[in-house]
């Protein structure tokens, strides 16, 4: 069989970029089972490479998508059927299992694939391959298919308990010069219930771990197979530090073994940071960890059931930086319960605590969560259709009587000044303290001129931001 795989997003890599997980891993599963595979990641593929993957006679291709690159998915199978309708197409990635059968409801697809996804996207290739026909096997658990007039989801596929036997992502099948970063994933699940998450739609509610020493073994494979050194690895567990003896463990193999690398951590949580812990996380090579705040109103915090207090929250951001890892303070605008004042209040915790790595989102609800229904029954939605969401999106997607469209963009674009006033003070203490402790010898023109275009865009940003701050 051939098998084609699709990263249908078209904007352009960021600064911090990263081949997808996801895809690398479905890879990995079917490898065995085809005789051609290709990958094609749409953000860094030229028109001509895009084309030839077109015009390649696979048997079947899958399009992961989020919910914010659904468009992107669904025009891209589209661009498969139009050149080759026998080609199955089949859908897969979260937002597929948010909607589940609505993921099918534009007739793209042929196929969509719910939950965890590797296990079974090789049941159906493998189950292809033998029996030499495309059928939808309905004995195939974690799948989603027309027929006649209605929409067939076959049970669940239980999570995978054993996460070291999964082989490691196929990333020798994208570009990996092209990115900035190798990502990680050592755990799935996560057993907090925050009211905006939909990730247990995803990975369920029971972590499951990868072991220290498979972590490892995937670094080094890395390192030797794809020379990834001088560049950072990237953590992108939900919560990295759910079990912090085993973070200890990692941080302890790498210090053994002298792998020399250095990573960032996505998800991490104020109430499981240990001193101990942070210290080796530093000594092992962690710059940065991301921590979700949220809020610095209790109430908000609690009503979003975070499960952190603002004194926890406070002491592990005076851990790190005593430790020195930055902290990468990710904050929501419009959950249940916030208003205008509230995020007074947290800009104020902001600057009190000397944070100036900090990102400010709107709090966006989708369907399977509790802000979802939280909208719906006291709320009211201003766009509903939730492919058009992303973090990134700049106005509120819904509103309160305690707290109006019209606010919450003021409050968003207040914060958001914030954020990149401190960003800026961030760049120029960071160079400070650089020539301070004698580091200006590993400087380097491109990192300078890396570091003025940053700052020119946090400037752009802060003019763009006050006009339309005035203009409210």
């Amino acid at each position: 069989m051939k098998i084609g795989l699709v990263d249908p997003r078209t904007t352009p890599l960021a600064e911090e970029s990263f081949p997808q997980l996801g895809i690398g891993y479905l890879a990995a599963a079917v490898t065995q089972d085809v005789s051609l595979l290709r990958v094609l990641d749409r953000r860094t593929a030229s028109r001509e490479e895009e084309e030839a993957f077109l015009a390649e006679r696979f048997d079947a291709v899958g399009i992961s998508a989020a919910s914010f690159t659904f468009r992107d998915a669904l025009a891209f199978g589209r661009a498969v059927k139009a050149r080759r309708p026998q080609t199955r197409v089949v859908l897969g990635g979260p937002h597929v299992s948010v909607t589940l059968a609505d993921s099918l409801a534009e007739g793209v697809g042929d196929l969509a694939v719910y939950g965890e996804g590797e296990a079974t996207f090789a049941d159906l290739v493998r189950r292809w391959r033998t029996s030499g026909t495309q059928d939808r096997p309905a004995s195939v658990p974690g799948l989603i298919y027309p027929e006649e007039d209605r929409f067939v989801r076959t049970p669940p596929r239980p999570p995978l308990a054993d996460l070291d036997a999964i082989p490691f992502p196929a990333f020798h099948l994208f570009p990996m010069q092209a990115y900035s970063s190798y990502p990680l994933m050592t755990s799935r699940g996560c057993p907090f219930r925050c009211v905006y998450c939909c990730c247990h739609l995803l990975w369920g509610k029971k972590p499951r771990f990868r072991s220290a020493e498979n972590i490892l073994s995937e670094i080094r494979y890395a390192r030797e197979r794809f020379h990834w050194k001088g560049k950072p690895f990237l953590v992108l567990d939900d919560t990295f530090n759910l079990q912090p003896g085993r973070v200890e463990a990692f941080c302890e193999g790498l210090l053994r073994e002298h792998l020399d690398i250095t990573y960032h951590v996505w998800g991490f949580r104020a109430d499981l940071a240990p001193m101990e812990m942070i210290r080796k996380l530093k000594a092992s090579g962690c710059l940065s960890v991301s921590m979700g705040i949220e809020s610095a109103d209790p109430d908000v915090l609690r009503r979003i059931r975070k499960g952190e207090s603002l004194a926890q929250i406070v002491e592990t951001l005076r851990n790190l930086r005593k430790a020195g890892i930055h902290a990468m303070c990710l904050f929501m605008i419009g959950n249940p319960g916030d208003t205008l004042q509230s995020t007074r209040e947290t800009l104020r915790f902001a600057k009190k605590e000397r944070i100036y790595l900090m990102a400010f989102n709107m709090a966006l609800p989708y369907p399977g969560t509790e802000l979802w229904d939280f909208v719906q029954s006291s709320g009211r939605f201003l766009h509903k259709d939730f492919t058009r969401f992303h973090h990134y999106s700049t106005e509120p997607v819904f509103e309160t009587d305690d707290f109006t469209a019209e606010e919450r963009t003021r409050a968003f674009l207040m914060a958001r000044r914030f954020e990149r006033t401190q960003r800026i003070k961030f760049e120029v203490l960071r160079k400070v303290d650089a020539l301070r402790r004698g580091e200006f010898r590993t400087l380097s023109w491109d990192k300078v001129y890396r570091a003025a275009r940053r700052l020119g865009r946090y400037v752009i940003d802060l003019t763009l931001d006050r006009n339309r701050t005035e203009k409210l």
